[in-house]
């Protein structure tokens, strides 16, 4: 049995390896890595918007815009840009009060649409109601919505 055994060892060493998978070590290559420089995003200046109400007559205060600070501002009121695209900034006010404002602009046509909901009194003023501190009453006033809607001529954006 030993003899097999070596015999069938010598046969085996024998054949030649040419249906075997040659052997190779992978090439490794030194890896560079490319120089590339920091990305930067071009500083813009805040751009202010001279808009008109869609009956034509002026808006008593201009919207700044300012892509890179991500805020509009209009008068006394902040909104958040949360998008901004090739055709459209939206932005949402800032606010502790009972409901909100969108603002949406298109950077095309120089359109605008305001969509405010509140919590307003009888001669329109906005309210600040909580439930914690004022559970005991009603509140006052109404919830309710409006849509503002005008146009920037002449602007880029």
């Amino acid at each position: 049995m030993k003899h097999i055994t070596a015999l069938i060892s010598l046969l085996l060493l024998s054949i030649p390896l040419a249906y075997a998978e040659p052997v190779t070590e992978p090439v490794t290559e030194p890896v560079t890595e490319p120089v590339t420089e920091p990305v930067t995003e071009p500083v813009t200046e805040p751009v202010t918007l001279k808009c008109v109400m869609a009956d034509g007559v002026p808006l008593a205060l201009n919207y700044s815009i300012d892509i890179d600070d991500k805020t509009v501002k209009w008068g006394l009121d902040t909104y958040d840009i949360v998008h901004v695209s090739d055709g459209y900034i939206t932005a949402y006010q800032r606010t502790k009060r009972v409901g909100g404002e969108v603002l949406v602009f298109n950077r095309v046509t120089g359109d605008y649409r305001r969509a405010k909901i509140a919590l307003l009194s009888a001669e329109g003023h906005q309210l600040d109601y909580s439930p914690k501190k004022d559970a005991e009453k009603e509140p006052e006033g109404k919830l309710e919505t409006h849509v503002y809607e005008g146009h920037c001529p002449n602007q880029e954006f």
